[in-house]
């Protein structure tokens, strides 16, 4: 791909992190991966990226995370919005999510049960998945991707739920 395509796709996706999603500072790691690159330090990724911080678009915080300046706004596509049902949102979140669970099945089934926006006892996700113990991969990979974009929330004690952010038009 050619650099200018790379940070094309960059601002898109920084944008879409923080104006669809409202996601403020995006992990420089996931962005690599959004991107299509395993290393931020692959030079079609890290040529492209300093550019953009040198023109002042992007921004990065410490060296973990990054974020689009008003300057990189300005850039983003204009029909960039939050999603307009929580539908949307949800068919968006699991887009991104695709792209760091392997075990898609689990991923959609536990998707599925929590999109209710009830609390749900953990020990009744695990049996649900097809699982007998909390901390088995296929449960315990997919909550925390959901967690690291800040979906989940725990209540009480030994239950979790989609944070509000999973439910931008308001909990079903």
């Amino acid at each position: 791909m050619k650099k200018e395509e790379i940070k094309v796709k960059i601002i898109f996706h920084l944008a879409e992190q923080q104006l669809v999603f409202g996601i403020e500072e995006t992990p420089k790691k996931f962005l690599v991966q959004l991107v299509g690159y395993t290393h931020e330090a692959t030079k079609g990724f890290a040529i492209p990226f300093k550019e953009l911080k040198d023109e002042g678009i992007v921004e990065t915080s410490g060296s973990k995370c990054v974020r689009l300046t008003e300057k990189g706004i300005r850039l983003a596509p204009r029909d960039m919005g939050p999603p307009k049902t929580n539908v949307d949102a949800h068919k968006q979140f699991l887009d991104i999510l695709r792209k760091k669970v392997k075990q898609m099945d689990k991923l959609e089934k536990l998707w599925d049960i929590l999109a209710d926006g009830e609390a749900h006892a953990t020990d009744d996700l695990v049996a649900a998945l097809g699982y007998q113990h909390a901390n088995s991969k296929g449960f315990t990979v997919p909550k925390q991707e959901m967690n690291k974009l800040g979906l989940i929330e725990k209540v009480g004690k030994g239950a979790i739920r989609l944070s509000d952010k999973a439910f931008p038009c308001g909990r079903p």
